[in-house]
């Protein structure tokens, strides 16, 4: 384990603004698909009404990772083409409650940290499922 990792504990995760783009685009370089990731996160910074939410995540105020998720599902597709209602009681979920990550990238020093972003993205958010697309 890195000595940064412990300060995971003052973590902070919160929805991507225009002064922490320049610092997460330097953590995206190593992507392939950084330039498909960097135009989305400019798009929600610039247009919080866009039909996408994209988050940081800060540790003593440096990015440490970057997400991108969708703020509705086709639910009837993830339904009908997979066995959804075997792991999500679909019907006992609200319908806007279900969201997709799109993109994430996080410094493998907070790797073990990912399952506490994605709870907290959750809670942001107000969503209670999360599908990732393989």
């Amino acid at each position: 384990m890195h000595r940064d990792f412990l300060y995971a504990e003052d973590m902070q995760v919160c929805r991507v603004q225009q002064g922490d783009l320049t610092e997460t685009y330097e953590l995206l370089e190593v992507l392939e698909e950084q330039k498909e990731m960097k135009e989305l996160l400019y798009d929600c910074a610039m247009n919080p009404a866009q039909t996408n939410y994209a988050f940081v995540a800060k540790v003593m105020d440096q990015i440490i990772g970057a997400f991108v998720i969708t703020k509705d599902v086709n639910l009837d597709y993830y339904v009908s083409h997979f066995h959804v209602q075997d792991h999500v009681l679909v019907s006992e979920q609200e319908r806007k409650g279900h969201t997709r990550l799109i993109y994430s990238c996080v410094n493998p020093i907070f790797e073990r940290a990912t399952r506490f972003i994605l709870k907290e993205m959750l809670r942001l958010t107000q969503k209670t499922c999360l599908y990732f697309e393989i």
